[in-house]
């Protein structure tokens, strides 16, 4: 189920998520452009104006799907990383929580790939979806200031930390066979090592 994560108040939460729900069915299934406002509210068992109760217009719908989503994907994936913690723990334990939200919510990570390849993801502002990877951010900038990670830019460090993750997961629910726990931390343990510095031990307890 989706969270409603803007601030204004919701009338009916039930009928908001059922929007969003199939939004991110027919924007799959049709597109953004042959997904109607009309199909929409078909599908989500709505009317029209109920949409228009909490978008302004699909473009609108659009958007905030994305955050929602992206706000879904964060909470998943950060919420229990801590940041006094092992650099390394903390870094393995949140490559393991994207690989499983990838496996569990394989649509709306289908979704936020499909918007970012999309003219709407080259029109947004990327700022707007910022503070939902915030602990990303420090993680990074914590290893580097210690001289655990590599001192290169954030985008090769999402790079190297959250395609291969993404990846190894598509092709976990494409495969008729299964990828192997050992096989995913392993390749979890290959992504570390392809960002920690060449001086690095580990030195994590438990």
């Amino acid at each position: 189920m989706f969270v409603y994560y803007r601030l204004m108040r919701i009338k009916d939460e039930n009928k908001y998520n059922a929007i969003l729900e199939a939004s991110i069915d027919l924007f799959k299934l049709e597109g953004f452009a042959k997904a109607s406002i009309s199909k929409i509210a078909k599908t989500a068992g709505v009317s029209p104006a109920t949409i228009y109760i909490y978008f302004e217009n699909k473009e609108d719908l659009i958007n905030k799907l994305y955050l929602d989503v992206r706000a879904k994907m964060s909470k998943f994936v950060l919420e229990e990383i801590n940041l006094d913690g092992c650099v390394e723990k903390e870094y393995k334990k949140m490559w393991i929580n994207y690989y499983n939200f990838c496996l569990k919510f394989n649509k709306e990570f289908d979704y936020m790939m499909q918007f970012t390849n999309s003219p709407f993801g080259e029109k947004y502002n990327e700022n707007l979806g910022l503070c939902y990877f915030s602990k990303v951010y420090e993680l990074f900038r914590i290893g580097k200031e210690n001289k655990v990670i590599k001192p290169v830019s954030d985008e090769i460090l999402f790079a190297y930390t959250f395609y291969p993750s993404s990846q190894l997961a598509k092709r976990n629910l494409c495969s008729c066979s299964k990828l192997s726990e050992l096989y995913i931390y392993s390749a979890r343990d290959i992504a570390w090592d392809a960002i920690k510095t060449n001086k690095t031990k580990s030195n994590c307890k438990g």
